[in-house]
């Protein structure tokens, strides 16, 4: 079984099955049953009781240290208490570009990259989002070297940044 997530705690539990090591039945002989697993994921992830896991898996079972902590999920997760727009990265660019942004409270949200003299290059985005940091991947290939500038439009906010393009 795979799992992946930065609070898996990472490893292989168990070794190698050997074949020349079976038990009388024929079969590879575990070292984990596999409802061990579950209950570590049950207990760890959904923090579930003992008992919890007991009624669905009809018995109680040792948990492995699969999961960190379900606690710490999202711990280096902030909401955003402003609406921001960041420096692009890498600025000046070539070809491509990143955008990264911040919405405090669920907005309809327009980015828009403009020439210099205020022509509408590029619509990165016009949908409505959820409360969060965003970033958005511009690019500038089919441009001509030179400045321009990105906005981010809320419903009541207008942010605009300028950024080089050099080929």
């Amino acid at each position: 079984m795979f799992l992946i997530g930065k609070n898996i705690s990472g490893g292989i539990f168990g070794n190698n099955p050997d074949l020349a090591n079976l038990d009388s039945n024929g079969d590879i002989k575990y070292v984990y049953d596999f409802r061990q697993i579950y209950a570590s994921i049950m207990k760890d992830h959904f923090g579930m009781s003992n008992e919890q896991i007991k009624d669905i898996l009809f018995k109680d079972f040792t948990t492995l240290p699969i999961i960190k902590s379900a606690t710490d999920i999202n711990s280096d997760y902030e909401i955003p208490t402003a609406f921001e727009l960041k420096q692009n990265y890498p600025n000046p660019f070539n070809p491509s570009t990143t955008i990264e942004y911040a919405i405090p409270k669920a907005s309809n949200v327009k980015i828009v990259v403009y020439d210099m003299i205020g022509n509408t290059v590029s619509t990165l985005i016009n949908k409505f989002q959820e409360v969060g940091n965003y970033k958005i991947k511009f690019d500038g290939s089919k441009l001509a070297s030179g400045t321009y500038l990105y906005s981010l439009e809320t419903d009541n906010k207008k942010i605009a940044k300028k950024m080089v393009l050099m080929k």
